[in-house]
């Protein structure tokens, strides 16, 4: 079974979620959603309209430990499942594209599957080392036994030295889950499956960070973001 965990700030992101899941087959496939928003009230009243369930932190951390802090709670919750999902509910793609990955995941031999981050590899489609993880956390598939090693909420403060020592004071997200899976042995060339083209991305957008408002033409995903979107900068942020 996959777990699929979508996470979000924003609530009333999950009805459009809850649609795009709700012909899942429930007996190979369970959604939880989780909620970083303080109103508790608004996030319980979007809860009783969908069928989803949907969860959320008692208190938010702010953004980055807030994902370290919702999948921290969201791991015990997918005991009976062998691989977690987990997404952004303000990405949009296809219900087909859960299935399709999931099944060449399961039919490979990697432990990731997810969207790389092509600024981070070389015109050969290597992963350049910077001690941040070459691929987005908006839409990733990882074996469920990794995933509770990284997200421990016990080793936070113990990723966040690490991510400092690699050389990422902010102490943000992505150097700490890149430090989570540094120390659990994962081979960043050999251990990820790509659900869209490294090289095509690069000759796109060649070393520019590339996060929003546009499709990804091999996955269908597309990633909105307000900010990005009225200042006119689309594909950054």
């Amino acid at each position: 079974m996959l777990g699929i965990l979508v996470t979000s700030y924003k609530p009333h992101f999950f009805l459009y979620q809850d649609l795009l899941l709700s012909n899942l087959d429930k007996n190979k496939y369970k959604p939880i959603f989780m909620c970083s928003h303080e109103n508790h009230e608004f996030v319980e009243m979007i809860g009783r309209n969908i069928d989803n369930e949907l969860q959320y932190l008692n208190v938010n951390p702010g953004h980055h430990d807030g994902v370290f802090m919702m999948n921290s709670l969201a791991s015990n919750l997918f005991d009976d499942c062998k691989h977690i999902l987990h997404y952004h509910a303000d990405i949009w793609f296809s219900q087909t594209l859960i299935e399709k990955t999931y099944y060449n995941l399961l039919n490979s031999h990697y432990k990731i599957a997810s969207i790389p981050r092509h600024w981070l590899f070389d015109d050969n489609g290597k992963f350049i080392d910077d001690k941040t993880v070459p691929f987005h956390y908006d839409f990733t598939i990882i074996e469920k036994d990794l995933f509770k090693k990284c997200f421990n909420v016990e080793i936070l403060d113990d990723l966040k030295t690490k991510a400092v020592k690699n050389g990422h004071p902010s102490k943000q997200f992505e150097p700490c889950f890149y430090a989570a899976l540094e120390q659990n042995d994962l081979d960043f060339n050999k251990d990820i499956f790509y659900i869209d083209d490294v090289i095509k991305l690069r000759k796109k957008f060649g070393n520019n960070p590339a996060y929003y408002n546009f499709f990804n033409e091999d996955s269908g995903i597309f990633h909105y973001d307000d900010e990005a979107f009225n200042s006119n900068n689309l594909y950054n942020k």
